[in-house]
């Protein structure tokens, strides 16, 4: 099965989060862009790519070995993937980095010591980040990148209380996912 690792994020962050992209329709005559559907967002702590039964069951176990505190994480700025002059994909900053990066540090031993590495072919630095939209094609990048930085960002505060294994169904209408465990911070 297809599956990552991630933190889902509360109601009002995902209300915020729609309520940005909702500005994003006046960038529709600029860009051709995707907004990523709302219960679909998430932070995505490390993607797994197609898995076995059995290696889920061993990260699920060794998972739950994970003692980590809960933090507090706040919306921070768009920013863009892999250029703002070639911008693929918008998406959140989150601050403060270094919680979020010591979870993904304990993770990444987790599936080290499970022999589970990355099926993308590639280990890319981690920069922890919300993506919000894929962009297509843009028709005017002054315009497009003008119009991106004027939305506010709203700097909403969260908890993060537990992290996720989740698997990865692909529709034609989109993905679909679905919780497989949740782990718990202290």
């Amino acid at each position: 099965m297809r599956a990552f690792i991630s933190i889902d994020l509360p109601y009002e962050v995902n209300k915020e989060l729609s309520n940005i992209q909702d500005k994003f329709s006046s960038l529709k005559s600029l860009a051709g862009m995707t907004v990523v559907k709302t219960e679909n967002v998430h932070l995505t702590l490390k993607f797994l790519g197609e898995i076995s039964n059995s290696e889920i069951n061993k990260l699920s176990n060794l998972l739950k070995e994970i003692e980590f505190e809960k933090f507090e994480l706040e919306l921070a700025d768009l920013d863009y993937f892999p250029t703002k002059e070639y911008p693929r994909v918008i998406w959140l900053s989150l601050k403060p980095k270094k919680f979020v990066e010591k979870l993904y540090n304990l993770i990444d031993e987790k599936l080290k010591k499970a022999k589970i590495f990355s099926k993308s072919g590639k280990e890319d630095k981690f920069i922890p980040h919300v993506t919000v939209a894929r962009v297509k094609y843009i028709r005017d990048k002054n315009k497009f990148a003008e119009n991106l930085n004027k939305i506010i960002i709203k700097k909403k505060k969260f908890i993060v209380s537990s992290f996720q294994l989740k698997k990865s169904i692909l529709t034609s209408k989109g993905p679909i996912y679905e919780t497989l465990q949740e782990f718990e911070l202290k």
